[in-house]
């Protein structure tokens, strides 16, 4: 099975920190992506796009499961996206 790749980046839209999520176009991954709470899509930017919150990266982890591959390189190391009890184990061993 051939799958998709999702890419998450960040982005700042509206003065607000986004993480931006592209991907080539699949009738599939739109309907995923319209499940994730707070996903909005840009017509000037031609993207979707999430605000950043705790937990994202997971939720968007399972949106995608079994659909597509998803590379978050570019967001891997921000802590906001992690869930809440990671972001306290980071700041206590910090």
């Amino acid at each position: 099975m051939n799958y998709s790749v999702v890419h998450l980046n960040k982005m700042v839209y509206e003065n607000h920190e986004v993480v931006r999520v592209d991907f080539s176009y699949s009738e599939e991954l739109v309907q995923s992506i319209k499940t994730l709470p707070g996903a909005r899509w840009s017509k000037l930017y031609r993207t979707w796009y999430v605000e950043k919150r705790a937990g994202l990266l997971n939720e968007v982890l399972t949106c995608f499961k079994g659909k597509a591959y998803l590379d978050y390189k570019a967001i891997k190391n921000e802590p906001l996206l992690k869930e809440a009890n990671e972001i306290v184990a980071i700041m206590v061993s910090a």
